[in-house]
């Protein structure tokens, strides 16, 4: 492999552009700040590989589509789903938070 040098000035670097990436990139350009994104391939990440899917609980969109939905039973289906790969402090937060992740 050719090595290649070069510099470059930013104030926020996003290594990888899937959905956390697009994120956090959004959010520091957002915050008025200049920010460089780099990724390996095209870009999308594991979101692309997961078709985009974003698992939220108790959502209004849920709630006006006529799903009643919480994020209790969000918590019960991903803990079936990811087994031991994730804290239950983790995952409880994640659901907790997820219908304002939406917002």
């Amino acid at each position: 492999m050719k090595s290649m040098n070069w510099d470059h000035n930013t104030d926020v670097l996003v290594v990888g552009f899937g959905g956390a990436g697009a994120c956090a990139a959004l959010q520091a350009l957002d915050d008025g700040l200049d920010v460089t994104l780099v990724d390996r391939y095209n870009g999308g990440g594991s979101t692309l590989i997961s078709g985009g899917n974003i698992y939220s609980g108790g959502t209004p969109y849920q709630l006006e589509a006529g799903y009643e939905d919480n994020a209790d039973e969000l918590y019960n289906y991903l803990k079936l789903e990811v087994g031991d790969a994730m804290s239950d402090d983790g995952l409880r937060r994640f659901c907790d938070n997820s219908a304002a992740d939406m917002a």
